[in-house]
């Protein structure tokens, strides 16, 4: 919970109002909103008041904006007024529409790629405090003045860990029966489509189009089974290259999105060595990886183990490049197990070790790497380094050859 945020409780009585009502806003599923001005702090605020059959969930709302804090793109909570033993929310008013209500046609590019930005920041906040939204929907969240979109609603939003069903469902909401951070990926997925194609998209179609195809697009967001859809690292990767590829001038913008954690250091990382959004940096590509391999990420160090193998963006640096290298073989990366196999087996760097070629090898067969297989098979049947096992021999080019 945010101990900084000082919440504001007060009593109102009949007799002793402290605020006048200005006119209705709306409803939401635990009550109805109102825009009042608060006498004693002469200001106006969206009034929640909660429905009396729905005191539960408006303490579970209370809670939440409590756990969550001040978060730029969310609707500031600011405390309750109580009636009648009943907590109603002093929420912030947002002065705006719905995302459903506005005309995205009217919305330029670069204001649909900025909101999108701004939905992702939100979702990785919630993310980042191991809750989910569940109700990240287009009637939930405010365009302001600005073309910000701002959060509303927080009574949906539960621990990562409840692992809770919910008995309602809406247009834009997955359909899984236990809500995970995956039901949250649908619902920014649904929303990606909806600013980009302006319109809603056909599941179906969609659906049949993600099956056939595994390059991740947002479309993959929507599929109808949770585990094929992408991380929150993923959607953001796919986000910021397909920005970069229209908004090169930009990218300083966003680049700040993509330093959250170690995988996401490792996609900047990737974007910068591969030059293909924008112009290559390998420099900017090793302070990346470097980073992330600090941060224990397999795949940033095999990456910086290639980058001081190969002599071709630096000077080779085979002790670095073997450093990095075996930090990923270590956590069991495959592919960096049998490059280490091959570096100790052919000895044009290093001091050959069959041994070591071998238990690398070895480690890398065991999670089925065809070539390490293969590999290990060529060692046993040539009677090169060792002496010939032809048992182990065919074991491993079985392996290899399924």
């Amino acid at each position: 919970m945010n101990e900084e945020f000082d919440e504001y409780k007060e009593t109102s009585e009949a007799s002793n109002p402290i605020y006048i009502e200005l006119r209705y806003l709306g409803k939401g599923s635990s009550g109805e909103v109102y825009l009042i001005y608060h006498i004693i702090k002469e200001t106006i605020f969206a009034y929640k008041m909660t429905y009396q059959d729905e005191q539960e969930l408006n303490e579970r709302e209370r809670l939440n904006y409590l756990n969550i804090g001040k978060f730029q793109y969310i609707c500031q909570y600011y405390g309750y007024i109580e009636n009648n033993w009943v907590k109603n929310l002093l929420i912030e008013f947002i002065e705006g529409k719905t995302l459903d209500r506005i005309d995205i046609t009217k919305l330029s590019t670069d204001d649909k790629y900025k909101i999108i930005f701004e939905l992702i920041l939100i979702i990785r906040h919630i993310h980042s405090l191991e809750l989910i939204s569940r109700d990240f929907t287009l009637n939930n969240i405010i365009i302001n003045q600005n073309n910000d979109p701002i959060l509303i609603d927080m009574d949906r939003i539960i621990k990562e860990d409840e692992q809770k069903t919910i008995d309602f469902n809406k247009k834009g909401m997955a359909p899984d029966e236990y809500k995970t951070i995956k039901f949250d990926i649908f619902s920014l997925g649904y929303i990606m489509y909806y600013l980009l194609n302006d319109k809603e998209p056909n599941l179906n179609e969609i659906n049949e189009k993600v099956t056939e195809n595994n390059i991740f697009t947002f479309e993959k967001c929507l599929n109808e089974d949770p585990t094929i859809r992408p991380s929150m690292s993923e959607v953001i990767y796919t986000f910021y290259v397909n920005f970069l590829s229209n908004n090169k001038d930009k990218k300083n913008i966003y680049e700040s999105l993509l330093k959250e954690n170690n995988y996401d250091l490792f996609i900047l990382g990737l974007i910068y060595e591969n030059g293909k959004y924008i112009e290559r940096d390998i420099n900017k590509a090793i302070h990346y990886y470097t980073l992330a391999a600090n941060q224990n990420n397999s795949s940033a160090q095999f990456s910086l183990g290639l980058i001081y193998y190969l002599n071709q963006y630096v000077k080779q640096d085979i002790n670095k490049s073997i450093h990095y290298f075996s930090l990923a073989a270590n956590q069991n990366n495959s592919k960096v197990q049998y490059n280490l196999g091959v570096i100790y087996e052919e000895g044009q760097y290093v001091t050959r070790d069959i041994d070591k070629a071998i238990n690398y090898y070895t480690l890398a067969a065991d999670q089925n790497h065809s070539n390490a297989q293969y590999n290990l098979g060529a060692i046993y049947y040539l009677n090169k380094y060792i002496t010939c096992d032809i048992n182990k021999a065919i074991h491993y080019f079985s392996l290899a050859a399924k």
